[in-house]
């Protein structure tokens, strides 16, 4: 239940936040446009979480460990799942939001 309403709270800030994005552009209040896009990204990443998250609970019946700043012996796991996370979940949104036009009203 508790896990139910944080996904559901994070995923309406991310959307807001999207949608914040959406409605910068297309009233042309640009900061930066940069900064602008960049306010798409925590839902790419939030959703790419998500499914390593369902893939990894899938495979292995478990929640993964948090392997950030801990330095004793961990399963190989959950060290992969965190590596692959921040190429994947933090690299590809920078990718795909600096590279592609999403825009949705253009």
């Amino acid at each position: 239940m508790q896990d139910d309403y944080h996904f559901w709270l994070i995923l309406i800030y991310c959307i807001a936040l999207f949608l914040l994005t959406e409605y910068l552009l297309a009233a042309n209040i640009n900061f930066t446009s940069k900064a602008t896009n960049s306010l798409r990204m925590p839902l790419i990443s939030f959703l790419i979480f998500r499914l390593f998250l369902i893939v990894f609970k899938g495979v292995f019946r478990r929640n993964p460990q948090n392997t950030a700043w801990e330095f004793r012996k961990m399963p190989i796991q959950d060290i992969f799942f965190s590596f692959l996370f921040w190429i994947i979940g933090v690299g590809g949104p920078i990718f795909i939001v600096f590279s592609i036009d999403l825009r949705i009203f253009k």
